[in-house]
């Protein structure tokens, strides 16, 4: 959680003169600075600045402001700093310099920054970083790698650089694995409900902070009866049934005793796994073959994916997100659009068709109130980056699995 509780698009100067009324002092996630220049590097701020950055980025997130000056760690007033450029090439000019100098290149999607005004000609920058599945991340004006301490930015030895790199590893390794262990279990149809008989599709939502020991969500907010709950995967159903396993909490459409066309699984470590038999057409005609309803399928994920991610960003377990998308038991199937009823020419040639895993790495939105995600049939919420990249390649992907180039007609 930052320091300053707010999205970084409604942070004011009332904001930044609390952090100095109420003395927050510098830590593991916020640090101040009074003056940064980047537009030369006689004075080394580029590398004070990406330093500090990546820091943040190497550790669990953080807000480095500039504009406050500080003593002994705490902010002495709210001064800001000339911008004479203007605050728009200013801010670009902030972004080039973190993207190009870090090595792994600083995920776009893992930093925000903004200019707050304070005076006339003066405004207070706030980078707000979040965590990255790609660290540890070195400084390559310097070649070096920092990480915080509850006294701020600190550099990595040799031993830490080594446990964190194999902890960068592990993190993917652990979600892959949870992956297939599911895909196995739900392959043999050894699911916290009866499912239907027929292929399957399944979407897994994988914190990274799910294999952390202790790190639990409250499923109790999983609850259909709160409507910013994690939904069904595809058709939305009138009513909904829930119950609790020892995994989590899992929703279904009818009495859990009977098959179920879709059922949801909230776990306690914060995964979601959604899974759906609806999603699927049987031929009609002697000359039609089985297919994935690949329109019904985008307007699914349009509709699950961004609700999932919320759910967690209220249960405040930040990005970054791995996101799984598997079709099993489809061998032989086409993939098939509503408009036009545009087939493709091919069929998926195996029986588990897991699609490659896309990374949410950062959300820079407000959490939106739950009740502005309609649970009526037909309404679509809108979506934004990051779910409509992570959607478009996933359904790229699930095109490409059948012979075509990619979702035709985007």
């Amino acid at each position: 959680m930052p320091a300053i509780e707010k999205p970084l698009s409604e942070i004011t100067k009332s904001d930044l003169q609390k952090l100095v009324d109420l003395g927050i002092q510098e830590g593991k996630e916020i640090e101040y600075k009074e003056y940064l220049d980047l537009s030369t590097d006689a004075n080394n701020h580029k590398a004070t600045f990406v330093g500090e950055a990546t820091s943040f980025a190497n550790a669990r997130g953080g807000d480095l402001v500039v504009g406050l000056p500080e003593e002994d760690g705490k902010p002495s007033k709210v001064a800001g700093i000339p911008l004479e450029k203007g605050i728009d090439q200013a801010l670009e000019q902030w972004n080039s310099v973190l993207r190009r100098q870090t090595d792994p290149t600083l995920p776009t999607a893992a930093f925000n920054i903004d200019a707050i005004p304070v005076e006339e000609d003066r405004a207070v920058v706030v980078v707000r970083v979040e965590q990255s599945w790609r660290a540890p991340h070195r400084v390559a004006l310097n070649d070096r790698f920092y990480g915080r301490s509850p006294s701020g930015k600190v550099r990595l030895d040799t031993g830490e650089l080594r446990r964190r790199f194999r902890q960068s590893e592990q993190r993917v390794e652990q979600a892959q694995k949870f992956r297939s262990d599911r895909i196995a279990k739900i392959q043999a149809r050894n699911t916290p409900v009866p499912l239907q008989e027929g292929p399957v599709l399944t979407l897994h939502v994988v914190p990274f902070t799910a294999f952390t020991p202790g790190e639990e969500i409250n499923v109790e907010q999983a609850s259909v009866l709160n409507k910013g709950a994690p939904r069904l995967l595809g058709p939305r159903p009138e009513g909904e049934i829930e119950r609790h396993t020892l995994e989590g909490l899992v929703t279904c459409v009818l009495d859990p005793a009977d098959e179920q066309p879709a059922y949801t699984l909230t776990f306690r470590s914060g995964a979601i796994e959604a899974v759906a038999t609806e999603l699927f057409q049987s031929p009609t005609g002697s000359h039609e073959r089985p297919s994935i309803d690949g329109s019904g399928l985008r307007a699914s994920l349009e509709a699950t994916l961004p609700r999932f991610c919320r759910f967690l960003l209220r249960q405040d377990v930040r990005p970054p997100f791995a996101v799984f998308l598997t079709v099993i038991g489809a061998n032989g199937y086409t993939v098939q659009r509503r408009s036009g009823k545009r087939e493709s020419r091919h069929a998926l040639d195996r029986d588990v068709a897991q699609l490659p895993e896309q990374v949410i790495e950062g959300i820079d939105e407000p959490d939106p109130d739950p009740r502005t995600f309609s649970s009526e049939p037909g309404v679509r919420p809108s979506v934004e980056e990051p779910y409509s990249n992570v959607i478009d390649a996933l359904m790229d992907f699930i095109w490409q699995a059948v012979g075509q180039n990619g979702e035709p007609g985007r």
